[in-house]
């Protein structure tokens, strides 16, 4: 009598049947998934011919860093998330914080724009003691010329510097326009 437990448990743990698609789609069913396709979908059916199992495809290299890479942004977004509530209390502190930034960059681009006008003014000077003398030394008026180049070098950078400073206040803006709507949504969800 225990041999024939013995037997009848040996047989019925390998009575269940596994099936796969081959290379060619077509299904094909048998005790053992051979090699080639045991990283594809497959299903086990009991001796009755009942599904009790499926089992998915493993999963490629390519979806598995997709899922990487999106479980990575969604830990990224949380950490903004926190840092964003943990920094600000109320919207308006998002505000008071936007035009703290914005009227720092302005005051350096007043700054700039200041020293451009002198910058200009610097240059017509030249520009007049050139036109104005006919008995200028060759040497004096080269020195003047180089000191020309010298100052537009300066306005044309001071210029570049003042379209930085722009366009970093543009980006500061649409920042934090998009941290006030972020900051309502989630105290929205928090009440």
């Amino acid at each position: 009598y225990i041999i024939f437990l013995n037997c009848f448990f040996i047989f019925s743990s390998h009575s269940q049947i596994k099936c796969w698609r081959n290379s060619e789609g077509i299904k094909e069913c048998g005790n053992k998934i051979p090699p080639e396709y045991s990283q594809k979908a497959s299903t086990e059916l009991n001796k009755s011919g009942v599904v009790i199992n499926k089992l998915e495809a493993a999963k490629s290299i390519h979806v598995i860093s997709e899922e990487r890479r999106k479980t990575k942004e969604l830990q990224k977004k949380i950490k903004a998330d926190m840092t964003l509530l943990k920094t600000f209390s109320t919207k308006t502190d998002l505000i008071l914080a936007r035009e703290s930034k914005t009227q720092q960059i302005d005051k350096e681009i007043q700054l700039i724009k200041s020293r451009i006008k002198v910058l200009l003014t610097n240059m017509e000077s030249i520009n007049s003691r050139i036109s104005g003398s006919t008995a200028m030394v060759e040497k004096d008026l080269e020195s003047l010329k180089i000191d020309l180049q010298r100052i537009d070098k300066q306005i044309s950078e001071s210029q570049n510097f003042v379209s930085t400073k722009e366009q970093e206040k543009r980006i500061i803006e649409a920042q934090f326009e998009k941290d006030i709507i972020r900051f309502e949504e989630l105290m929205t969800q928090n009440k």
